[in-house]
């Protein structure tokens, strides 16, 4: 027999092999189903929950956690933790981390800082994925806590003062009492008050119940007995008042309150409390004359007080309100017709009142009338109308009080607005509202107006943004998110405005900011044309770029110094001077290159200066120059004083005069020579002459000589 399969088992060979591929591909749409449906679940979840591989690689991380760091989740696939998680954060992580693939499962709770930089508390399990016995990788779950946190805190503190009202509630005792089938009684709870009321402590008070019972009034024992019996029988709560014998020997009233809760043992406990009611129940003995005083206080009221009945007849008037309207008695009141204590206005809305009433409308129990007195004059009453009981029967109490004064001050109130509108409408400033919901006016006045060109009308169609040119517009949105930020800005803020025909005005704007719920709403604002100031600026701005141009081009030495000596500042003409650049002298105290004999002398010139508060001029100092040589400079200097007078150093410019100064020195050396030489010239002559004399007296002198030898 053949080996081979026939024909007919290889067909049925592949039917079961069709058969399994179709279950394999309906288990494989399946899996893919259920795959899809478990990311959509995990993705549909607040929790943060990734997969990492051994390398802390992500492998998988669900919405929640990609929008917690702000990134798209397939940007983090393939990432490795450390280069998402802050590295303080992941100092923290990577010890548990460590644990976790070390196939420890880790939970931890931790306080972080989210998105939005506010302080979250969360929870994190990392659990490891196995394959046998190796970590293939770990899951991690973290979960925002903070409400939880904040609940349980919020649980303990509620807890804690609960327990410290409770110890510290004088005349209240908190307690729980166990009534056993066998007729014992054993507390179970008492708060401290039980120390104030009864002497002992709760602990002994718990382990012996007869230090509570026993100081029971023995009149009021069976009374409480039959109330409690009554409470089990009903199961309702039991609510009694009995004598109480105090530690100190005097006797208080209690009010004992409990709720039965019955147990299967037959036992009962009871959740209640003692207040101690000695001051009601003298308070109870004083209602009677508390009633009296209630009289005496309706009719010593600053506000009327009238008792009427449901027709209108005047029951009771105290004081105040026969004085408002200037009567004597109740009788002179009655007397008087309700349509002469009307003013014509008032009285009409009196009768509408009374019209409603009777036909059982709706009628405000507060409303305004305005009376006429018994001398004429007119006094302005707000009403309350409420009913009660008078003697036992349903009357009505209405009060007055006069608004008389409060009226003239709400008139002039309208009429402070009203000069106030006036104001905002001829202000010579621009002042305005807008609405930073729509961007759009509010209110602005005339002079917003004028600077627009725009009319009125124009400008509450327009948005804000309109009227700035590009950068300021820039400025404003700068401006507007820092508030929505919370952040302080300057209240006052320079804008271009583009008028209605094209012309650009520089405005200053002073603004105070509108919040509704803590968020902002919008702006009121006072603005000023300041054109022609940013002209004076520009100027400015220009001469001040001349003077920095003559400053740094000038031959001179221009310097300034503090009171130390320290120059603050030098022109590029110092180099040509003395051979030193701006900068090395700026910061440095040069006055060691001064001649000697001059260091004093400027010494004394600077003390004169600031004493005299005058500067000096063409005074000649010798410095040295850096290759060694001699300058003599010309200085010329003022001191300088701040607002209060202090003297803050002193500024001046210097000439070099070197030149002049040797050529001066020449000359005065060569007219010294000149002098020398027409000296000696004199001397000459004057030897010449007396050497002629000489020969002459010497020639006599000589033939007498000869003569006597002859």
């Amino acid at each position: 027999m053949s080996s081979n399969p026939t024909l007919e088992a290889l067909e049925q060979r592949i039917i079961i092999l069709e058969e399994e591929l179709a279950k394999a591909r309906h288990d494989k749409e399946a899996l893919h189903e259920k795959a899809e449906m478990f990311e959509n679940i995990i993705n549909g979840v607040s929790m943060l929950i990734t997969y990492m591989d051994t390398e802390e690689r992500y492998v998988f991380v669900n919405r929640a956690y990609a929008q917690w760091y702000e990134v798209n989740p397939k940007q983090l696939i393939g990432k490795r933790v450390a280069d998402i998680l802050k590295p303080d954060v992941y100092e923290r992580a990577s010890h548990n981390i460590k644990k976790v693939l070390s196939g420890q499962p880790v939970s931890y709770e931790n306080r972080v800082i989210d998105k939005y930089g506010r302080e979250c508390f969360v929870r994190a399990n990392y659990e490891p994925r196995f394959s046998g016995e190796q970590v293939k990788g770990f899951y991690t779950s973290i979960v925002d806590i903070t409400e939880s946190r904040q609940i349980e805190e919020a649980l303990r503190e509620s807890e804690s003062r609960i327990q410290t009202i409770s110890n510290n509630l004088a005349d209240v005792m908190i307690y729980q009492v166990i009534a056993k089938s066998d007729g014992s009684r054993k507390f179970t709870y008492l708060n401290d008050t039980v120390r104030i009321l009864y002497g002992v402590s709760p602990e002994e008070a718990m382990a012996d119940s007869s230090l509570i019972y026993s100081r029971i009034h023995e009149d009021d024992i069976a009374y409480l007995i039959e109330a409690e019996e009554k409470a089990i029988k009903t199961a309702s709560r039991f609510k009694a008042e009995a004598r109480v014998k105090e530690p100190s020997g005097g006797i208080r009233w209690s009010m004992y309150s409990s709720t039965p809760t019955f147990m299967k043992d037959g036992s009962v406990y009871w959740n209640g409390i003692e207040l101690v009611i000695t001051e009601r129940k003298r308070m109870e003995e004083t209602l009677k004359k508390s009633e009296e005083n209630f009289r005496r206080s309706i009719e010593d009221s600053p506000l009327g007080v009238r008792i009427v009945s449901e027709t209108g007849e005047t029951l009771f008037a105290n004081r105040a309100f026969l004085d408002i309207l200037g009567y004597q008695n109740i009788e002179e009141l009655k007397a008087t017709p309700a349509k002469e204590r009307y003013t014509p206005e008032s009285y009409a809305k009196y009768t509408e009142r009374r019209e409603k009433r009777k036909q059982g409308k709706f009628v405000p129990s507060e409303y305004e009338v305005s009376i006429v007195r018994k001398d004429g004059g007119i006094r302005h009453l707000r009403v309350f109308r409420k009913e009660i009981l008078w003697s036992g029967n349903p009357q009505f109490q209405v009060l007055y009080d006069d608004i008389t004064e409060l009226k003239k001050v709400e008139e002039a109130l309208r009429e402070s607005e009203s000069r106030y509108r006036d104001l905002v409408k001829y202000a010579p400033s621009g002042i305005y509202e807008v609405d930073y919901e729509t961007n759009r006016f509010v209110s602005v006045n005339d002079v917003i107006c004028e600077y627009t060109g725009y009319t009125r009308d124009e400008l509450m169609n327009m948005n804000l943004f309109d009227l700035l040119t590009e950068e300021s517009r820039r400025l404003m949105i700068q401006r507007l998110e820092k508030l929505y930020a919370g952040e302080q800005i300057p209240h006052n803020v320079e804008y271009c405005i583009r008028t209605k025909d094209g012309e650009l005005i520089w405005a200053i704007l002073n603004a105070r900011y509108i919040y509704e719920g803590g968020r902002l709403k919008g702006a009121t604002g006072i603005i000023n044309n300041i054109n022609a100031r940013k002209k004076t600026e520009e100027a400015l701005r220009e001469s001040e770029e001349k003077l920095k141009s003559i400053i740094s081009t000038s031959q001179e030495w221009i310097w300034a110094i503090d009171t130390k000596g320290i120059h603050t500042f030098s022109n590029p003409a110092c180099e040509n001077i003395l051979g030193y650049r701006a900068e090395e002298i700026v910061g440095e105290n040069w006055q060691h290159l001064l001649h000697e004999e001059d260091m004093k002398s400027i010494e004394q010139l600077l003390s004169r200066s600031a004493e005299q508060k005058t500067g000096w001029s063409n005074v000649t100092l010798r410095w040295q120059h850096r290759d060694g040589t001699c300058r003599y400079l010309e200085s010329n200097g003022v001191p300088i004083f701040d607002t209060d007078g202090t003297l803050k150093g002193f500024q001046g410019s210097d000439r070099d005069i070197t030149e002049r100064k040797l050529a001066e020195e020449y000359q005065k050396s060569m007219q010294e020579r000149l002098q020398r030489a027409e000296k000696m010239e004199v001397l000459g002559r004057m030897a010449g002459k007396v050497a002629h004399d000489l020969n002459n007296v010497l020639g006599a002198l000589t033939g007498y000589s000869e003569l006597l030898l002859m």
